[in-house]
């Protein structure tokens, strides 16, 4: 009977049911079947994940950002995002061919984290970016593949809600091995996936600006005027993205405002601006957003639930430690071989899996095993979480079912085909930029070593005011004492 129940779940899985349904059917039927004759206890199943998601304030800032991303998206942002950034390089690069591929790669860069991460970027900015390339004679292979590839490349910048989503679960996996210190805060890894992002975003342009040095180009495209349009639209851009430097400072270097809070700040101020200042969108229309942005957000929360679940039943009956013993067995200390054997392994299951079911699901298994295994391979939490991440940005490109091919195939009427070859380069340019992230950590840790070296300056400086304090304290009441000492004499 039990395999006859796991026969029909797999079955399931492959006509493409909904993963939460297979996840929580994989969980009860083991937990049923956990004891010997069956009937095992289903009541922690809910109440071991219900605890852990009451206990998880960050998971609130999951849909403010959602709506953020949902909200801007369908406002007239994504054009002034393209037309502000081509009158800052047009002094630059004139009308080059090259400028216009390299330019969609750092808008799309800028804009994914604002939308969720969710393939919104392809949709947003396909349709603008993809007519002005092809005014400069890109050929539509080019241009399907910088649109599709660099719908993912930043998911690293502030504020990506696939970072707060990993913190989370990851977390919650490493939280009770004795001994160990293993989490990952979303500052850190926000401030770690700086130059990460940089190499993401550097190597795909040299690979545009050799692809188009043969191309002659066209003056077709519109340059872009100083007029009193584009002094609005400037105007327009410079409120929408002020508050981002002005909470970044205080979110990630004084700590001053919660993940939380900050999702709060920016869902007020967006929709201040884009629903009562600028207009861009009806107010009847921030239903139907709504509905969207929190379709998505109860997808991330039930796959959550029975994600979490399943990671309980597997920890309680030792499963982790058995595929532990199992890789260490195999690698034994090589810390390299291990490395491979993750990006591997992320490469398939981002193929596979959206990158929320990815996080939820992979995250805590992936954390614990590098935490047990600390000592060994000296590997840095926030330096796992880096690597982890953006081998999920390859897996939305990874045929068979990287999720920005379909999209993009949808968005442009293309084959699948045709779109799989147009993001061969870049997928093998990034994969190559994703080797470099993982064998050299300095990359990720760069600016952290620096943050913990400012801390522990500061913390010295402090504790020797503190001694210097002490030691004039003990002084003067020493040196009170012995005038008492006289007085008595």
């Amino acid at each position: 009977m039990e395999l006859l129940f796991i026969l029909l779940i797999v079955i399931l899985m492959l006509h493409g049911k909904p993963l939460f349904a297979v996840l929580g059917a994989v969980t009860l039927l083991f937990r049923y079947y956990a004891t010997p004759g069956g009937g095992g206890d289903i009541d922690p199943v809910f109440s071991g994940s219900y605890q852990f998601f009451n206990d998880q304030s960050l998971l609130i800032a999951v849909p403010l950002f959602t709506l953020v991303g949902y909200l801007i998206a369908n406002t007239k942002a994504p054009q002034r995002f393209v037309k502000v950034f081509r009158l800052i390089t047009q002094p630059i690069f004139g009308n080059s061919v090259f400028a216009m591929g390299v330019l969609a790669i750092i808008i799309s860069a800028i804009f994914t984290p604002l939308t969720g991460a969710s393939g919104v970027t392809i949709v947003a900015l396909g349709g603008i970016l993809f007519p002005m390339m092809a005014n400069q004679l890109y050929p539509d292979k080019l241009n399907i593949g910088i649109i599709t590839a660099s719908g993912s490349i930043g998911l690293l910048i502030f504020p990506s809600l696939p970072i707060i989503v990993y913190t989370i679960f990851a977390n919650s996996a490493v939280r009770g091995i004795e001994g160990v210190n293993f989490s990952a805060e979303p500052t850190d890894l926000f401030i770690a996936g700086i130059l990460p992002t940089v190499l993401l975003i550097l190597l795909p342009s040299l690979y545009v600006v050799y692809s188009t040095r043969k191309i002659t180009g066209t003056d077709a495209i519109e340059k872009v005027e100083w007029n009193q349009e584009t002094k609005k639209d400037v105007k327009r851009f410079i409120i929408e993205v002020a508050i981002i430097p002005v909470t970044l400072g205080l979110f990630m270097w004084e700590s001053k405002v919660d993940i939380q809070e900050f999702g709060v700040i920016f869902l007020i101020y967006y929709g201040i601006v884009e629903l009562l200042i600028f207009k861009e969108m009806p107010i009847k229309k921030l239903v139907d957003v709504c509905e969207n942005a929190l379709t998505l957000v109860g997808g991330i929360l039930i796959i959550g639930l029975f994600g979490y679940s399943f990671t309980e039943y597997l920890n309680g009956e030792g499963v982790p430690e058995k595929i532990f013993q199992f890789i260490t067995g195999f690698v034994g200390n090589n810390k390299l071989l291990f490395l491979l054997l993750i990006n591997v392994f992320l490469l398939i299951v981002g193929a596979l899996m959206d990158i929320f079911s990815a996080i939820i699901v992979i995250s805590p298994l992936v954390a614990y095993f590098a935490a047990k295994n600390a000592t060994n391979f000296d590997i840095d939490p926030i330096h796992l979480g880096i690597l982890f991440l953006t081998n999920l940005e390859l897996g939305y490109l990874t045929p068979p079912v990287g999720i920005n091919l379909f999209i993009s195939s949808f968005r442009f009427k293309k084959p699948l085909i045709d779109v799989y070859k147009a993001v061969a380069p870049f997928l093998f340019i990034l994969i190559f930029t994703q080797l470099m992230i993982t064998y050299v950590p300095q990359f990720s840790l760069a600016f952290i070593s620096s943050k913990k070296n400012k801390i522990e300056n500061l913390q010295k400086t402090t504790n020797e005011e503190a001694n210097e304090i002490d030691e004039d304290q003990g002084l003067k009441e020493a040196m009170g004492s012995d005038d008492d000492d006289e007085e008595e004499e």
